[in-house]
């Protein structure tokens, strides 16, 4: 009976771990096919940082790709993903090294999803300050931009951490 909880819980741990990445590129390839996995590919293989500054890329415009809009979508994934993950290791991973592996492998890609998105926008920020000079708009989007990664890495090395069953402190 307790190998049966086990796997029950394994399969669970999967579910929920992943239910995120297949939502993300569920949500994403309704609108653009190919932007989910295109967004790991586009900054990945460096194609993101050949390109010129184009000035299509300036503004907030939700109906173009903007700068403003990248950056409103990572705020969104970063927050709704990141929280839900947060439950899914509190009340799924509980100190099994096994779904703690499930969860770390789901957690790594997400987290690579969010700095690739996040690595769009910056980018072209900093091509944008490269052309047409520093405004405190584009300090504090620089400034984001850090705070974004840092969140973003600082969640995954939590993430990673396994909770032995002798420790009462809280991960």
């Amino acid at each position: 009976m307790a190998f049966l909880r086990q796997v029950f819980c394994a399969v669970l741990t999967v579910f929920l771990s992943v239910l995120p990445l297949v939502l993300l590129a569920w949500v994403l390839e309704e609108g653009e096919p190919g932007a989910f996995f295109g967004t790991f590919t586009y900054v990945l293989s460096g194609r993101i940082f050949n390109e010129g500054w184009n000035r299509i890329h300036a503004g907030t415009v939700l109906d173009q790709p903007t700068i403003g809009k990248w950056y409103f979508w990572f705020t969104v994934f970063t927050v709704v993903w990141l929280s839900y993950m947060a439950l899914v290791r509190r009340f799924c991973v509980r100190r099994s090294k096994l779904r703690h592996g499930i969860f770390a492998i789901a957690i790594t890609i997400l987290c690579l999803f969010l700095v690739c998105l996040l690595t769009i926008p910056f980018w072209w920020l900093i091509q944008y300050i490269h052309a047409m000079g520093w405004t405190p708009k584009r300090f504090y989007g620089v400034l984001y931009a850090i705070a974004g990664y840092t969140a973003v890495l600082w969640f995954g090395y939590r993430a990673f951490r396994f909770k032995r069953r002798n420790e009462n402190s809280e991960s």
